[in-house]
């Protein structure tokens, strides 16, 4: 990043109601990341796009309407609040909900209703400048085995563990909305998704650099490797054609 964009001052956005799974299906993952790349391709500055997602249940609804119906004399009102019991316990058993929350991080000099408004556009959906939710509820702390990772202190209360994962860790691929992140979005666990947007490119651009790229890493790969003698080289020498 330049410094430049360094200086540019960072403005959340939250993107409600925004649920990635209502558009599960391929023609709706399709649209998704046509859109999505099309917002790109009039982004100047840096961007950071979230998306928290947490499984949900309906027992607090049942709870409720359960509490409800034990404390009312109407029997009208009880007899229609069992009713409503049983059409969320139907629900619950067809179906797995989540509860997501998307958010856009732009840094940029515009102002954030001129933002707000391009998302808003882009997406089809309602955009307001507004801080993220937080990620964790209370106290923290890091754990270095068997794997690094953050877990509750004091007692955990149904609070999850924590494991930071970045897509260096994963076999190399294009990660859009059709794959590999819609298979991510649907796992049954809390989950915060983030994408990083360093820089956008224009298409000749983002070509030319690709090749240059393309053309470097050729160029490494065609260079021949001297044998070398364990005299002149370090010990243990790394290279395997290395004869001591």
């Amino acid at each position: 990043m330049s410094k430049d964009k360094k200086d540019l001052p960072g403005r959340t956005f939250l993107i409600q109601p925004f649920d990635l799974m209502l558009h599960d299906t391929p023609e709706g993952r399709a649209a998704l990341q046509s859109r999505f790349a099309s917002w790109l391709s009039g982004l100047e500055g840096p961007a950071r796009f979230a998306c928290f997602q947490v499984p949900a249940t309906l027992n607090d609804k049942i709870t409720a309407v359960n509490r409800a119906a034990r404390e009312t004399d109407d029997e009208q009102r009880r007899a229609l609040l069992m009713e409503y019991r049983r059409f969320y316990e139907m629900l619950q058993e067809s179906a797995a909900y989540q509860r997501s929350v998307c958010g856009m991080l732009l840094w940029s000099e515009e102002m954030p209703r001129a933002l707000a408004d391009g998302i808003r556009t882009s997406f089809g959906t309602t955009v307001v400048e507004a801080a993220w939710p937080p990620l964790f509820q209370n106290e923290y702390r890091g754990i270095d085995a068997p794997f690094w990772h953050l877990a509750p202190v004091g007692k955990p209360g149904g609070r999850p563990l924590w494991a930071v994962l970045s897509s260096f860790e994963f076999h190399p691929a294009t990660w859009d909305f059709v794959r590999p992140l819609s298979y991510l979005l649907k796992m049954d666990f809390p989950l915060a998704l983030v994408v990083d947007i360093p820089e956008t490119l224009h298409r000749n651009e983002a070509i030319e650099r690709l090749e240059l790229t393309i053309q470097a890493y050729t160029s490494h790969l065609a260079t021949p490797m001297t044998p070398c003698t364990g005299s002149s080289c370090s010990s243990p020498c790394p290279r395997p054609t290395c004869r001591p």
